[in-house]
């Protein structure tokens, strides 16, 4: 059988899959419609987080500098331990910075 969504199996079943998909097709049109807004966007403010902040939570130890970061509404993820690089996800985030601690101090902070 030959419809929208190229050749199906034949079989018992073939006519109902057929129907279900067809179905499933063009509700999603609707359901999709119901999501979507026209309303703008609001912008969210972008957290100014400039280098020489960055640079001044090295050396502090992560409790101090943890608390500097989560003080001024930044969120802190830790993304190497001791020379262990933990998985982490690719999303860049501007309210959150990544500290690299050695020894329980902070050796890198950035931005992401």
């Amino acid at each position: 059988m030959s419809n929208w969504l190229g050749t199906l199996p034949s079989g018992p079943f073939s006519e109902l899959l057929a129907g279900v998909l067809l179905q499933i097709r063009n509700a999603l049109p609707q359901r999709l419609a119901k999501e979507v807004s026209d309303e703008p966007v609001p912008e969210l403010p972008v957290p100014d987080v400039s280098d020489d902040f960055l640079d001044e939570l090295n050396g502090l130890d992560e409790t101090d500098a943890s608390a500097i970061v989560t003080d001024q509404g930044l969120t802190v993820r830790i993304v190497a331990r001791d020379g262990e690089y933990y998985a982490v996800t690719k999303d860049y985030r501007t309210d959150r910075v990544n500290f690299s601690i050695e020894n329980g101090v902070v050796v890198k902070a950035t931005v992401g």
